[in-house]
């Protein structure tokens, strides 16, 4: 008879880690990048786009080492052609008008349903990474439906005014949290490099 054997975790979400102490420092972002993009890296290596990159969906696992970062949820993900370039999928994101993901988390062009894209994971990445850094959302977001039609506002979170936020926070959001698909890194790994610089 047919059987699924699952890896049996124990620790925290990264949700729970964000909102029961101080935000990470640099060194503990980092560490917790590496594994996660690493696993988004070898998703979209296989023509898989996760769609629901979220801190509740990155499992901090004890280790006797240390934590080891798990992306968990692959239940929303969408195959894609690993062997194009970023925005030139042929796979359909979502129906008309239905929006597949958290909402939070979602780049605008996954918002308005556009064909799937390994770019999605990356500006959820961004988020994720701002909130890590900076221990709060980076946007607020006003999102109207009209008939079939899905439109999405990003507006910069109002609680950045008058905030001086560091440079590496600044340069993130200028590259991985750019509306335009093709200003953001390439890839996972490229994502990673990028914060490495920024932060190390």
């Amino acid at each position: 008879r047919p059987f699924l054997v699952m890896e049996l975790l124990e620790g925290e979400t990264l949700r729970q880690r964000l909102s029961s102490r101080r935000p990470p420092g640099a060194a503990e972002a980092l560490h917790i990048l590496r594994g996660v993009c690493s696993a988004v890296s070898a998703a979209h290596s296989q023509g898989l786009v996760h769609r629901d990159l979220k801190p509740e969906n990155i499992f901090l696992q004890r280790h006797p080492s240390g934590v080891v970062p798990k992306v968990l949820d692959f239940g929303l993900a969408k195959t894609f052609d690993a062997h194009r370039s970023f925005g030139r999928s042929t796979a359909k994101g979502t129906s008309a008008g239905l929006l597949v993901g958290t909402l939070e988390y979602m780049a605008p062009e996954q918002v308005a349903g556009d064909d799937v894209d390994p770019g999605w994971d990356i500006w959820a990445l961004g988020v994720i990474t701002y909130e890590m850094l900076a221990g709060r959302h980076p946007f607020r977001r006003k999102v109207a439906f009209a008939g079939d039609e899905t439109a999405a506002e990003f507006v910069a979170d109002g609680a950045a005014e008058g905030e001086k936020l560091s440079g590496a926070v600044t340069a993130l959001l200028d590259t991985s949290l750019s509306t335009d698909p093709a200003a953001r890194p390439r890839d996972a790994l490229d994502f990673l490099a990028a914060c490495e610089r920024l932060l190390v």
